[in-house]
């Protein structure tokens, strides 16, 4: 369980390092287009990110390290720790994500998040209709299929 959970958090933790610094590289142009480079806002916004990583690769650390010394007095904290941490990471990740995609649409000046979603969308209608034509092929050849029975039965009885 320990190392499945390591492997886990490792991997999450990169995905989430991997979204902040998209999200820093992203705003940072965003601020640079409009000259937001020094805002109070800007400033807020890096120094969350940071404390946030740094808080959730610490946490990690504290996990690993006390498992690798079996302390047993934190090991009920540990254990809750363990449950908490990937959905928080992957909340974390979300926001993140939102405010990538807010970057995005200020980059390139049109709703980048409509447009996603109006892809998604088709992208879905596209799927549902193909599995439509699918089933409808499927009762052709099922009825096909009937009416060719019928047929040899027909001239069985003939």
């Amino acid at each position: 369980m320990d190392l499945l959970f390591n492997k886990t958090m490792v991997v999450l933790v990169t995905i989430f390092a991997i979204i902040l610094a998209t999200d820093y590289i992203l705003g940072t142009i965003v601020s640079k287009k409009n000259n937001l480079y020094s805002s109070d806002k800007g400033n807020e916004g890096l120094m969350k990110k940071f404390i946030a990583f740094i808080l959730f690769t610490v946490v990690v650390l504290v996990i690993d390290f006390a498992d690798m010394f079996d302390v047993p007095t934190i090991e009920q904290y540990l254990g809750i720790a363990k449950i908490a941490m990937p959905p928080v990471i992957v909340a974390y990740s979300r926001k993140e994500l939102a405010s990538i995609v807010a970057n995005l649409s200020l980059i390139f000046e049109f709703d980048v998040g409509d447009f996603l979603s109006k892809t998604l969308s088709a992208d879905q209608e596209l799927q549902s209709k193909i599995r439509k034509l699918d089933n409808s092929k499927a009762k052709i050849i099922v009825l096909d299929n009937t009416l060719k029975q019928i047929e040899k039965d027909d001239e069985k009885g003939a």
